[in-house]
């Protein structure tokens, strides 16, 4: 029943783990019973989904990602308890600004449905030009704990605005001021990657998730090979400090990232330090369709 207990508690907190990379499960009120079922929750209407086709313009340096597919293995003390994948899924016109769509889903292992099942979608669109925000959603579902968003971001007027639903099924009204370009939680691990790393680099980014807050990420002295399922690879080893409700640094001790040494910067590996050893997420499939 321990051991039950502690994996329970490992998915909810691989949600921290990937929140960096776009799933943001909430933090574990977990216990060793199974979850009764309810009816399924209506997912909230995201207004850029429905935003038309574009193209990007050339030299954006957000052409890498086009085609671009990653899984992830999410994993506690060497017990799978989930899979994550990440992939480009197109490129829209948001008020007439090409942006590359980016989504990341995540979900528990068939074992670990029984009593805490986890179905998650997060999705950022950022701009070609600047590679900012224009603006992201989240559908949370886990157990009977569930969180619906979605936030636009208006850089003209200096502004957000969006809406909420959560468990009670109340739609509430989130806006507010941004000091300018900003990222969200997971268009930032993108900005990330497109950033000259270098061992010892210390740099912020503005970050907005219905507030505004830094995002510190630090490059390790060293860099470091890692092997995954997806292979073996040289990487720089990042430590973004995560400060906002839901992520998982503020119930743990770390998070690492590490990405590859080459110009893409791909995360092959996301490791958090928790109570009892880790719980990781690696690397198992990457795929590139561009021509």
């Amino acid at each position: 029943m321990k051991t039950r207990t502690l994996a329970l508690s490992a998915l909810a907190l691989l949600g921290g783990t990937l929140a960096f990379a776009g799933a943001d499960f909430n933090p574990p009120r977990v216990k060793a019973v199974k979850t009764p079922p309810r009816p399924p929750r209506t997912a909230l209407p995201v207004p850029m989904d429905t935003a038309p086709a574009a193209a990007l313009p050339a030299g954006s340096r957000a052409a890498n990602w086009l085609g671009e597919r990653m899984k992830f293995d999410l994993t506690w003390s060497f017990i799978t308890v989930g899979r994550a994948e990440i992939w480009t899924e197109d490129v829209v016109a948001i008020d007439g600004e090409p942006c590359c769509h980016i989504v990341s889903t995540a979900k528990s292992a068939a074992v670990i449905d029984a009593f805490f099942k986890v179905r998650d979608k997060n999705q950022t669109w950022i701009t070609a030009a600047g590679l900012h925000s224009k603006g992201y959603a989240k559908i949370i579902r886990e157990g009977n704990y569930f969180w619906d968003e979605w936030v636009l971001f208006d850089y003209a007027k200096k502004t957000f605005a969006g809406i909420q639903k959560t468990n009670g099924d109340v739609l509430e009204n989130i806006a507010g001021s941004i000091p300018g370009p900003v990222q969200d939680i997971f268009s930032a691990l993108y900005f990330v990657r497109t950033q000259p790393l270098e061992p010892g680099k210390q740099f912020s980014i503005d970050v907005n998730s219905s507030k505004n807050w830094p995002l510190y990420v630090t490059v390790y002295p060293r860099r470091e090979t890692v092997k995954v399922g997806a292979g073996k690879f040289d990487c720089f080893v990042v430590e973004p400090t995560l400060r906002d409700k839901g992520l998982f640094v503020q119930k743990g001790k770390s998070l690492k990232v590490w990405m590859t040494a080459d110009s893409r910067h791909i995360p092959v590996k996301m490791e958090a330090e928790v109570f009892i050893g880790h719980v990781s997420a690696e690397l198992e499939e990457y795929s590139d369709t561009q021509p």
